[in-house]
């Protein structure tokens, strides 16, 4: 039996789904590493201020990163659960995007909050995960 692949309207429904619940578990995730190990972002060396319309890239950026991370996930051809499918994803687009940002910043910006090391690393680990099981959930046939 040949697999059916997702229509263009479902695609970008979770492109726009995933993206929201990727910027809201990610800014959860960010309001609670600044409570155990605070800093300000606005007062970190060479940080925008939000009302710079470059800004608006970093507001985007979970729309543009769903458009490729959707689209690949139907080539996965796992038979597992969607949870299980869900979160092995996620495990690979942290692997993928998130540890290599992490590890830049690390060794490039050694003099920011220790916060602000541990925000980038776990917070793309929980959100990539969240997001991953998201996108299997709306993708499943």
């Amino acid at each position: 039996m040949a697999e059916r692949k997702p229509s263009i309207v479902r695609l970008v429904l979770t492109i726009i789904v995933a993206a929201i619940v990727f910027f809201v578990v990610s800014m959860a995730f960010s309001f609670l590493t600044k409570m155990f190990f605070p800093y300000d972002m606005a007062a970190i060396a060479g940080s925008r201020l939000v009302t710079d319309p470059l800004m608006m890239a970093f507001f985007l950026h979970p729309l543009i990163y769903m458009v490729g991370v959707v689209i690949l996930y139907p080539l996965l051809n796992l038979k597992w659960s969607t949870v299980e499918k869900g979160t092995a994803y996620g495990f690979i687009l942290w692997l993928m995007i998130s540890l290599p940002e992490a590890y830049v910043i690390f060794t490039s910006m050694s003099d920011y909050p220790t916060g602000f090391y541990i925000d980038k690393l776990l917070f793309g680990l929980v959100a990539w995960i969240a997001t991953g099981v998201t996108i299997a959930y709306l993708l499943r046939e």
